[in-house]
């Protein structure tokens, strides 16, 4: 036989997987959750500074709160209102 056809050598091992022992799993585990802890207590920490200046009024467009968008059904709750309003004479529907 020559070289190419050479079979492969036995040594008794064969295909098998790494052997990893319960040790070393359940470190690795263990730093991946204190890592995603130390991720998620980050991301909470921003969150509460956010909300804090938000609640003082610091970073929200000089102070304003957020502009709420209206439902069709409060849209036209509000014009009837108006309507009402300005019927009647009242004072604050004069400069609607």
């Amino acid at each position: 036989m020559d070289e190419k056809n050479k079979p492969a050598e036995n040594n008794g091992e064969g295909n098998q997987p790494r052997k990893i022992n319960l040790y070393e799993q359940t470190n690795q585990a263990t730093e991946r959750l204190e890592s995603a802890n130390r991720k998620t207590e980050e991301l909470l920490n921003r969150q509460e500074e956010i909300y804090q200046r938000q609640q003082l009024g610091g970073e929200t467009e000089a102070g304003i709160p957020a502009k709420i968008e209206l439902t069709e059904e409060q849209k036209l709750a509000a014009e009837r209102i108006k309507a009402v309003g300005k019927a009647t004479g009242a004072k604050w529907a004069e400069d609607l």
